[in-house]
């Protein structure tokens, strides 16, 4: 019995392991082949729902890199895909979401320029989050030689919480 748990559970570590190695290879993949940032990915999603962006993340569908954009106005959630080679939007979905609206003070482009700011790298995941604190943007980076930053940005202000380097 100890013997299966213990063979199960080494399976599972190695599942984990090896799907974070590909998640994160996907990654570095996108960020090297996209010819637009973040920021601009945002504005082109912002621009053509009317909506405020909330939730980025870069990644590689079907051999693109692809930056998969969660955008809110009002009631209204967005769910748009812009190719980050050539800024063209791929997918453009919407639906009806009856969760309260967050209303930030600054919007997610200019808490994408502060993360990149605050630390070497390139936003490849932000996540604007209620919390404790209140709203934060969560954003994840590469730097050039594959290692990742996390910085929160207050979604009020603009001013790094945490993972800056000095």
């Amino acid at each position: 019995m100890n013997k299966t748990f213990l063979a199960s559970l080494s399976l599972a570590t190695l599942l984990t392991a090896t799907s974070a190695t590909a998640d994160q290879r996907d990654e570095q993949q996108a960020l090297a082949q996209s010819k637009i940032s973040a920021a601009q990915a945002v504005a082109i999603a912002e621009k053509a729902s009317g909506a405020h962006a909330d939730n980025l993340e870069l990644d590689m569908k079907n051999g693109r890199a692809v930056f998969d954009l969660d955008l809110r106005n009002g009631q209204q959630e967005y769910d748009i895909h812009v190719d980050a080679v050539s800024g063209d939007i791929i997918k453009n979905s919407q639906e009806t979401d009856n969760d309260p609206q967050h209303n930030p003070g600054i919007n997610m482009a200019q808490a994408i320029a502060a993360a990149e700011k605050a630390v070497a790298g390139k936003v490849v995941d932000a996540e604007l989050e209620n919390t404790q604190q209140g709203l934060i943007y969560q954003t994840e980076l590469l730097g050039s030689n594959g290692e990742r930053h996390y910085v929160d940005i207050d979604a009020a202000d603009g001013k790094v919480l945490r993972g800056a380097q000095p």
